[in-house]
């Protein structure tokens, strides 16, 4: 992981990161304790035996095989793991529907803002973000659910780059 140093983010959007993470951290005190994009911890989250657990793009951040196995532990027997995440391609099958995806994506955007482009300083602050991850393919994703103990997890890709997984503790 990158350090505060390393990124070099437009103070406008820095700040913009730091406000977003300060009203996430006022909205779930009890569950949140720093999630600032700008100091990239792991999000200490309390999870100490939870019904469901739903990380919504945030596990390419993060060590896989540690995060799935912590979550596994701390689910109660009978609730449910719910992820969608970023995912990476690793097949023909994948780029394919990548090259579906850009299409889509692109119009999406221009609905959504009006503009065909991110303003620089958000391209800026993407471009770095891109540096500091690690994307899975579907296949590591499924590596790490086996070796985490996940039997019978359900994964499937998404349009738009993305994947879900379903898993639900036995019990």
């Amino acid at each position: 992981m990158p350090t505060d140093s390393s990124l070099a983010l437009p103070s406008r959007v820095r700040a913009d990161f730091d406000r977003l993470a300060r009203s996430i951290s006022a909205a779930a005190p009890a569950r949140f304790r720093d999630v600032s994009p700008r100091t990239q911890t792991t999000c200490s989250v309390s999870i100490s035996r939870r019904r469901c657990c739903v990380p919504h793009a945030s596990l390419h951040h993060l060590p896989i095989a540690a995060t799935l196995a912590r979550v596994r532990d701390a689910l109660r027997p009978g609730r449910l793991l719910l992820i969608l995440d970023l995912v990476r391609d690793a097949s023909l099958r994948d780029f394919a529907a990548s090259v579906l995806a850009v299409p889509t994506n692109l119009a999406l955007h221009l609905v959504k803002t009006g503009a065909r482009r991110e303003p620089p300083a958000v391209r800026a602050a993407w471009m770095l973000h891109g540096r500091s991850v690690h994307y899975l393919s579907l296949g590591e994703v499924r590596a790490a659910c086996d070796a985490t103990g996940l039997a019978g997890a359900h994964l499937q890709r998404h349009l738009l780059w993305r994947y879900s997984l379903l898993w639900q503790k036995p019990g």
